[in-house]
């Protein structure tokens, strides 16, 4: 199982405000799409967290989606209007933890003390935040790459244990 959020693909100004590593949309467009694919296998489960595409011209979502590896579950973004099959999160287990999947941070319900895994502040704030129990897989802090669930979880139970 895997993670992302934010890949704002075909965005051009995207690259600008998040000083991106990428000389142009083509460019970021194909990184992510290699990235995406080196990482996910075609039977992989992908969460993704919303922002998938933006801009003018923008192709569809179906269009990068049958470029892109693994089955989907959708997260809706704060830019996926028109994008069906999204909820708006999910409540998921992996590795005996559970996790609040959400695009935007701020809509995590008061009543939630557990950990978070969300989006859309981009390469604001950290990867994980340990004392607020946040994950942030926005592509800017994930090297533009899904991460794999269970290293998450790893890492949460190797510093709980400590």
């Amino acid at each position: 199982m895997f993670l992302i959020s934010d890949t704002h693909f075909d965005h051009a100004n995207i690259i600008r405000y998040t000083n991106r590593p990428f000389p142009d949309v083509h460019t970021m467009n194909q990184a992510l799409i290699r990235n995406w694919n080196s990482a996910v296998g075609v039977d992989d489960k992908v969460f993704f967290l919303g922002d998938l595409t933006f801009g003018r011209n923008h192709k569809p979502v179906s269009y990068w989606l049958h470029h892109l590896n693994g089955q989907k579950i959708m997260i809706k973004g704060s830019h996926d209007d028109g994008v069906n099959n999204t909820i708006d999160n999910l409540v998921v287990d992996c590795g005996g933890i559970k996790f609040y999947l959400v695009h935007n941070p701020l809509h995590i319900p008061e009543e939630w003390k557990g950990w978070t895994i969300h989006g859309h502040t981009h390469q604001n704030g950290q990867f994980i935040d340990f004392s607020q129990k946040r994950i942030n897989v926005s592509a800017e802090h994930i090297n533009y790459t899904p991460i794999d669930f269970n290293w998450i979880q790893q890492l949460i139970k190797k510093h709980d244990s400590r």
